[in-house]
């Protein structure tokens, strides 16, 4: 893959004027070509970028889903009450966890990483935490915290789901965000796709 830097596209733009093809710029429109794609880029906005993204993620989030593994039963996560330590045996639950629940937390997170000003797609588990005493059995009650302690660290996480998820997903994801990309870029007619 080549890649264009801008210096080299103002450098296009300032030899694509008038007296271009005495200095040696052409090549079929390329110079042009190049130039306009620049141009269409910039107008892309954020927005639109993530447009493109969002067009996978559905498909995507189903097979990150599909390798999640769903307990058989019912579990507790506990918390000590104020005050009383491990010793003192006197456990208090935070959460009742009904299989499932981490299934249910993973979510598209573009909205979320986009108040950090991260201009991109991720799919992972939220953590969305609730009061003490939830029961973790809904979409829209859920907590996704212990995803890293499944296969007992977040490499292993990464390693048995999240890279296993982007390989198998690719073949459905890329076609759908072409798609939507084509549709973006047809908001900007150029002369040299015309």
């Amino acid at each position: 893959m080549t890649y264009i830097t801008q210096s080299q596209i103002s450098r296009l733009k300032r030899a694509s004027g008038i007296g271009a093809k005495t200095r040696g710029i052409f090549a079929n429109g390329l110079a042009e070509t190049v130039i306009e794609l620049n141009d269409i880029l910039s107008k892309i906005t954020i927005d639109k970028r993530m447009d493109v993204i969002n067009a996978g993620m559905p498909a995507a989030i189903n097979v990150y889903k599909s390798l999640i593994p769903i307990s058989k039963k019912e579990h507790k996560i506990s918390t000590f009450a104020k005050g009383v330590g491990k010793s003192g045996g006197n456990a208090d639950y935070r959460y009742i966890v009904k299989p499932g629940n981490l299934q249910r937390s993973i979510k598209g997170l573009s909205q979320l990483l986009k108040k950090y000003k991260w201009n991109s797609g991720a799919i992972g588990p939220h953590y969305l935490a609730q009061p003490i005493g939830s029961t973790l059995n809904s979409e829209q009650k859920y907590d996704g915290f212990y995803a890293h302690m499944v296969y007992g660290s977040a490499k292993a996480w990464r390693q048995k789901i999240v890279l296993k998820a982007k390989n198998m997903s690719a073949s459905v994801v890329y076609p759908k965000m072409v798609a939507e990309a084509k549709e973006v870029v047809k908001m900007y007619p150029k002369k040299f796709w015309e």
